[in-house]
C-alpha cells in the first residue's frame, strides 16, 4: 500500500535504504528545508554515484522522516500486455499494446510501482500532485486485464529512498537539481531526452 508512504517505509524498510553519511561533526545536516515531493530531482553533473548519473527522480514523498522517489528515465525492458497477463494467468482480451518497465532505483528491487494520471483513483492510490499519483503496480495491472486502468502511466521495479537529512545533505552539496514535475516528461516515450529537457526545465523555472 502506497497511502501513509512515509510511516511503512521509513519504519519497516529504513535498514534497505541507502548507506546515510555520518553527520556527526555537521548537525546542520539534519535540517529538513523545504520538500522535493510532487517535483522532479535531476542529477547534476556533480553527481558522482553511478546508480544516479543523469537520473531524473520523480519525487513521491518527502519529510523531515526521509525521502521516496522512482527514476523515471531508466528503461529496463519492455514486454506485450498479453505476456504479461498470461504470465500472472489473468483472464484478458487480446492486447497488442506493450509495457516498458524502469528502473525505478536501487531499493526494494521486487517492489513494483505506477505513475499515472492522478485522476485514475484505486485502493491504496497516493496523489503525489493534483495531476499525478502512484499506485501499487500488481492493483493496477489487474484493472489494466478487465481493459480498465489509468491512460497515461509508467511501471517502475525498485525506488530510490534517502534517511532523514541524507537528501538534504546530498543537495547542498550540488548533486541535484529540483524542477516542476512535467507530465508530458514523465510520460514521453522520449526517455534519453528526460534528463536534458528536466534541466531545462529547471533552469527556465528559476
Amino acid at each position: 500500500m502506497i497511502k501513509g508512504i512515509s510511516a511503512f517505509f521509513f519504519a519497516t524498510l529504513g535498514i534497505l535504504f541507502l548507506a546515510a553519511p555520518s553527520f556527526a561533526n555537521n548537525p546542520l545536516d539534519r535540517y529538513f528545508g523545504e520538500s522535493t515531493q510532487g517535483k522532479l530531482l535531476v542529477a547534476s553533473s556533480a553527481m558522482n554515484d553511478n546508480r544516479f548519473k543523469r537520473s531524473v527522480v520523480l519525487m513521491v514523498d518527502h519529510d523531515a522522516d526521509g525521502a521516496f522517489g522512482l527514476i523515471i528515465n531508466k528503461p529496463l525492458s519492455s514486454i506485450t500486455k498479453s505476456e504479461l497477463f498470461d504470465k500472472l494467468k489473468l483472464e484478458h482480451e487480446a492486447d497488442e499494446g506493450s509495457i516498458t518497465i524502469f528502473y525505478g532505483g536501487p531499493v526494494g528491487r521486487k517492489q513494483g510501482f505506477v505513475i499515472h494520471e492522478a485522476e485514475y483513483q484505486i485502493e491504496g492510490t497516493r496523489r503525489v500532485t493534483n495531476e499525478i499519483a502512484v499506485s501499487p503496480e500488481r492493483d493496477v495491472i489487474l484493472a489494466m486485464a478487465k481493459g480498465e486502468g489509468p491512460k497515461r502511466y509508467l511501471f517502475a521495479l525498485g525506488y530510490s529512498g534517502w534517511l532523514s537529512g541524507q537528501l538534504e545533505f546530498e543537495m547542498r552539496r550540488e548533486f541535484w537539481l529540483t524542477a516542476p514535475a512535467d507530465m508530458d516528461i514523465i510520460f514521453d516515450e522520449s526517455h534519453r531526452t528526460k534528463w536534458q529537457r528536466a534541466n531545462d526545465l529547471q533552469f527556465r523555472s528559476l
